[in-house]
This record gives structure tokens, C-alpha cells and sequence, in this order.
């Protein structure tokens, strides 16, 4: 797909997602929002697009999608689905939808990083273009796993919510957990307990996520993920000191960057130890659990591929399947 089909694929699914939006909640367009809404009506016929409907079955061509506020009301072949009386009929040949692309390893802040040493030097909330740029590619929801600046994070939620800013429906985690660490962004915790009030803290302020990072001890992950389902949040792990099959029998929710953090196979691995030795050449996989389980593994964004990649290009990852 050229870059032009990809831009009609993404404009699309994320201008019908806000306008579909708006119009659910039954009110006025705000005006600070009103300047990003190209759709406005109380139903639209999207006709003769592509139509990806995001249960794996092959695209269709030539169909029409009726939307009628927040209701899909009508899926069909154009020439059997004509749209209702009164829609804004859109003739969108060459268009694709989908649905709006759920994301679950997002943040909306960037860091300027110090090329010798690797350490942060610089954290940019972004406030504005964030929101927007989810928007633009059609991410219509939003997690942010783990943050540097959960206020920020947390007020943003709350100004998309309110209709003071356009943005995707955000689903926000807390402040990074993690064990032992001298990273100015994590809150380390020592014991069970320690983890257990961060959480319950994290939650009451609105955090409906939790995640732990690297140096997290299966005590303590499992105090967390025993908290926090009990509060109804969910639980991620960007983890190396725990094992993602450790991780898995625990009843962690979502881990994160796919093979790059799978300490399963690390030569002469010491349970609940971590070191940056483990970015290292590896043969991953996970082994049967004994309580067999649901559970979702979040790939690396291209970035942090790239990233490894450049500081260790011997570096190449072998998939085992079980």
C-alpha cells in the first residue's frame, strides 16, 4: 500500500471514530473540539469502501457501514444496502475500514536520552500533538503502560473525557513499579505491602492499570496482581527478573515488548534477578503452564527493535514455538 492508501485508511477510521463519539454522548460539539470533527450528523452511510471488520476474516470489497450516532445499524454489499432516509451519504471508493485500533503500549510524553551513558536527560509531556496523533493514526483507544508523568497523564484522560480536547479514550496506568532501582521515574517498593498501597493509591486517583518493570520480584508481582484485580485494574510488566511463564502462572494481564524482555532461556538465570546482561542474545519461548490461562503478549514498538539492534547487532531473536 502506498503512502496515500495508508492515509485514506487512517483518516477515515479516526474521523468516524470522534464523530461517532460525539454524537453518542448527545451534546454540543465543544468548541475545542469542533475544528477536528469532519463528520457531523446524526447518521452516516459510508459507501463502496474496503471493509476490514477486525474478526480476522478477509477484507470486502464494495460495502456500505450505516452509522447512526454510536450504532453501526447496517454491514452489507452496496448494491444491497441502501442507506437510510436522511444520511449523509459519503461515496468513499478506494477507502478502507476498520475498526478504531486499540493501543497497549503508549505513552504521551517523549525523553531525550544521552547516547554514552543511556540515562534520560530530558522528559517532554506532550500534552497537545499526543492526543492528536493517536487520533491521526486511528488509535481510538489507548493505554498508557506506565508513566513518568501520571498526572499529567491522568488530567489529560479527564480533558478528552470532558470534551476539552479531542484525544482517544485513554486507559491510564500508574506509576512505574519495580523492585530495587535507582531510576527517578519508578517508584521502588521493598516489601508486598509497600506495593499493595502504591496500588491502592494509584486506583483511588483513577489509574485503572498497573504496571511493573524490571527489577519486580515475583513477590511482589504477585502481591500487585492480587491487588489490583481485587480493585478491578489490570495488570502489565515490562519484566526480566520475572520470567514470563513465572509471570503468567501469577495471572499478570499483558506483557510487554514480546520477545526483547523474556529472561526464560538467559544463561545461569537467578530467580528474582535482573541485570542488563539479559539484552542478549536469547532463544525464547514459554513452556506450558500447569494452569493453562488466557494471556496477551504486547510486541516491541519498531523504535525499541531498532534501538537494540543498534547498540548490539550481533543481536538476533529466534522464535521457539511449543
Amino acid at each position: 500500500m502506498n503512502s496515500d492508501g495508508l492515509r485514506r485508511v487512517i483518516a477515515l477510521a479516526a474521523s468516524v471514530g470522534l464523530a461517532a463519539l460525539l454524537q453518542a454522548q448527545e451534546r454540543t460539539i465543544p468548541p475545542a473540539v469542533r475544528p477536528f470533527v469532519s463528520i457531523d450528523a446524526p447518521a452516516v452511510a459510508l459507501t463502496h469502501v474496503q471493509l476490514v471488520d477486525g474478526t480476522g476474516a478477509a477484507a470486502r470489497a464494495d460495502q456500505t457501514v450505516v452509522v447512526r450516532g454510536s450504532v453501526i445499524e447496517a454491514v452489507g454489499s452496496s448494491a444491497e444496502t441502501p442507506p437510510p432516509p436522511g444520511a449523509r451519504v459519503m461515496d468513499l471508493t478506494g477507502y478502507t475500514v476498520f475498526p478504531g485500533q486499540v493501543g497497549l503500549h503508549e505513552h504521551t510524553w517523549f525523553a531525550s536520552i544521552d547516547a554514552a551513558t543511556g540515562a534520560i536527560t530530558r522528559l517532554t509531556p506532550m500534552n497537545t500533538s499526543a492526543p492528536l496523533l493517536y487520533l491521526g493514526y486511528g488509535v481510538t483507544t489507548a493505554m498508557t503502560a506506565g508513566s513518568a508523568l501520571p498526572y499529567h497523564e491522568l488530567n489529560l484522560k479527564r480533558a478528552v473525557d470532558a470534551g476539552d480536547i479531542p484525544g482517544p479514550r485513554f486507559l491510564i496506568a500508574g506509576a512505574y513499579l519495580t523492585g530495587p532501582s535507582r531510576n527517578p521515574m519508578f517508584r521502588s517498593a521493598a516489601t508486598a505491602d509497600d506495593v499493595r498501597r502504591v496500588i491502592t493509591y494509584w486506583a483511588e486517583e483513577g489509574a485503572t492499570w498497573v504496571k511493573f518493570h524490571t527489577a519486580t520480584t515475583r513477590d511482589l508481582l504477585k502481591a500487585g496482581i492480587d491487588e489490583a484485580h481485587a480493585r478491578g485494574l489490570r495488570v502489565t510488566g515490562h519484566l526480566c527478573a520475572v520470567t514470563f511463564t513465572e509471570a503468567a502462572a501469577l495471572g499478570i494481564d499483558l506483557l510487554q515488548h514480546g520477545l526483547v524482555t523474556n529472561s526464560e532461556y538467559v544463561p545461569g538465570k537467578v530467580p528474582d534477578r535482573w541485570s542488563q546482561s539479559q539484552r542478549r542474545p536469547l532463544r525464547c519461548r514459554m513452556t506450558r503452564s500447569a494452569r493453562p490461562q488466557a494471556i496477551s503478549i504486547g510486541a516491541s514498538t519498531a523504535a525499541v527493535i531498532r534501538w537494540l539492534l543498534d547498540s548490539d547487532p550481533s543481536i538476533r531473536w529466534q522464535v521457539m514455538r511449543t
